[in-house]
């Protein structure tokens, strides 16, 4: 049974966006960033020999972008004459036309 006399309860937690520097703001951990892109036309390891999924003829490579946030990832770029640019993402192992 309730009386009339109690006050309920309400919530002295201050609003988000006055939080004071140095409190509970300042402990979030760092968000995970990528280390910059390298991008190289002579990789370590040698990009894959590919044909053009449209017309059979080879694909010629033209460089290759590592970078990402752990594990590293690895994007391969090759050209057809007739069809244009293609990326080769090594994680995957497939081949698209680039946008």
């Amino acid at each position: 049974m309730r009386t009339t006399n109690q006050v309920p309860q309400i919530a002295t937690e201050p609003p988000a966006d006055s939080v004071l520097p140095g409190t509970a703001e300042a402990h979030k951990p760092p968000k995970r960033t990528g280390r910059p892109p390298v991008v190289t036309s002579t990789p370590e390891t040698a990009p894959p020999g590919l044909l053009c999924p449209t017309c059979d003829r080879p694909l010629v490579y033209r460089r290759t972008v590592i970078g990402g946030v752990k594990p590293l990832e690895r994007w391969d770029y090759f050209e057809c004459g007739t069809c244009g640019a293609f990326v080769y993402r090594d994680r995957t192992r497939k081949l698209r036309p680039t946008s």
